[in-house]
């Protein structure tokens, strides 16, 4: 999932420490979407929504579903859970579901996507340890 998002979706995908930032892309296929449980609005073409890390974003399509979800509660201040959902029952396919960990701190073993900002993390324990404990032993700011 996490190559083609900014392709097949947005022109940008941008995460900074505190917010993340999509832009549309210029043309193709209209969206939807929905900040945290506000409501429903179109997305303009090149439109850019930005969340607060901790929020919740979902683009919805006619087939497809994207959600930008808090991680778990121990974790949240650092990223975002990603899910997608591709729904193709409609012409005899399956429905595709895929989870990633965005995260905004390095952690070992992670696909870094950008300057060492952002990290891509298979959705598993096992990977919220290795986030609780890169933080952990990162010097405080001085």
């Amino acid at each position: 999932m996490p190559a083609h998002l900014k392709g097949n979706y947005f022109e940008k995908i941008m995460v900074t420490a505190t917010n993340l930032t999509i832009k549309m892309r210029p043309s193709g296929q209209k969206y939807f979407y929905r900040k945290n449980d506000g409501p429903l609005k179109k997305c303009d073409y090149g439109e850019e929504i930005t969340v607060a890390v901790g929020e919740s974003l979902t683009i919805i399509g006619r087939d497809d579903n994207i959600t930008f979800a808090p991680l778990p509660d121990a974790i949240k201040r650092y990223g975002f859970e990603v899910k997608e959902e591709i729904d193709h029952r409609s012409v005899g396919k399956e429905k595709l579901t895929t989870k990633i960990f965005m995260v905004t701190s390095k952690v070992e073993g992670a696909q870094e996507l950008r300057d060492g900002v952002v990290a891509l993390l298979e959705p598993s324990t096992a990977a919220v340890e290795k986030l609780i404990i890169a933080e952990s032993n990162k010097e405080p700011a001085k």
